[in-house]
């Protein structure tokens, strides 16, 4: 929970490294498909940090999560199968899409009425998984109003899996532009 990421060698379990830089606790790591860079995210941090494996001294860039910061729920990334782009959830119900040659984002869409805290990428086809939702409660209220109900609503699509499907391959230029759902659950 203090924000950092240990590397440690596979054959003999010693630590190589230490690399600090979050916030909060440290809820994902994944690195690139080239072997190259490891990506790290946190709960209640507002950042992706990117991080050169050979060079571990500071982030590469951090990709910006606006609204990550004011939730508890880990907010998963994923990265596409050619490298090449990065899908994060978010706090507000949008998937965020980044350039991870440039280090900045390209792209969102909106998936869900309440926060995305998964996004998985399909290796081989051109889909793209998000998961939406939080804990809610039915919470009842002292009201007069026979119109008014007695307990809260939830959002219509919290709690949910969906499955996107972009109209292009990923290999095509602004192949996110015509992202659209194809599969609700």
């Amino acid at each position: 929970y203090d924000g950092t990421v240990g590397l440690y060698d596979m054959n003999s379990w010693a630590k190589l490294d230490v690399v600090c830089g979050h916030k909060g606790g440290v809820t994902q790591v994944q690195i690139s498909k080239d072997g190259q860079f490891l990506y790290t995210g946190a709960r209640k941090d507002p950042v992706i940090h990117c991080w050169d494996i050979r060079m571990l001294e500071s982030p590469v860039y951090s990709l910006s999560r606006p609204g990550v910061e004011k939730t508890n729920q880990t907010i998963g990334f994923d990265i596409m199968p050619m490298n090449s782009h990065l899908a994060s959830g978010s706090a507000d119900g949008s998937v965020l899409l980044y350039d991870l040659t440039k280090g900045e984002q390209v792209a969102t869409f909106e998936a869900s009425s309440d926060a995305v805290n998964g996004v998985s990428i399909h290796p081989y086809t051109p889909l793209l998984a998000t998961a939406s939702g939080a804990r809610e409660f039915d919470i009842p209220f002292d009201s007069s109003d026979e119109d008014v109900p007695a307990t809260s609503n939830s959002k219509g699509d919290s709690n949910c899996l969906k499955i996107w499907k972009p109209a292009v391959p990923y290999e095509t230029e602004n192949w996110y532009e015509g992202i659209k759902k194809r599969v609700e659950f």
